[in-house]
């Protein structure tokens, strides 16, 4: 039984991988000048966390970022060690938290909707915190474009805002009725 639990979990596992994947780099949308792309992986990363549990979910999205500095082109914007230059790189390492974030949630609330869409909402603005530092430092440190808190939030935030929260939305959705179906299959 032990045996089976394993291949399960490494096979959701590679498969969350591949679906973070394929939401960089095809289901994203290219915005102008240096906001990040508006993509799905915010979902996925979170799914991740809710369907792998914690250490598990971490781990494969922290997969998908190592695949990334590799040098495959994962992200939307390509891939390879220089992209921890570029301003949305804070973004993918918030990534790794918003699935540690959900797999917490789901680990201690199990399917239940309400704590599931507040943890979607926390781990959202632990990604904005992560995304728009890294946004602010790599604009002023490395490109030397002098840039304001508020005007990294304006970029790396304001656009996002209303799209991202349906998508927490979908998030506590999706994870709570996959989930009950998931445990009702198994029961039987």
């Amino acid at each position: 039984m032990k045996a089976n639990s394993k291949t399960l979990n490494l096979t959701l596992s590679a498969l969350f991988i591949a679906l973070i994947i394929i939401a960089g780099t095809v289901l994203n949308i290219k915005l102008p000048g240096n906001l990040p792309n508006l993509s799905t992986q915010f979902f996925f990363c979170a799914l991740a966390g809710v369907f792998l549990g914690s250490k598990l979910g971490g781990a494969s999205v922290l997969i998908y970022v190592i695949i990334g500095l590799c040098g495959l082109p994962v992200f939307t914007q390509g891939g390879g060690i220089y992209y921890v230059f570029k301003p949305s790189f804070g973004y993918i390492v918030g990534y790794i938290f918003c699935a540690l974030i959900m797999g917490y949630a789901a680990q201690k609330w199990g399917d239940r909707f309400v704590p599931l869409l507040i943890a979607a909402f926390i781990s959202l603005f632990v990604l904005y915190t992560f995304g728009t530092v890294y946004l602010y430092l790599i604009l002023n440190l490395y490109l030397n474009v002098d840039t304001d808190v508020f005007k990294a939030l304006q970029m790396g935030v304001l656009p996002f805002v209303i799209t991202d929260s349906i998508w927490c939305v979908l998030i506590a959705v999706c994870g709570s009725r996959l989930k009950r179906l998931i445990i009702k299959t198994n029961k039987q």
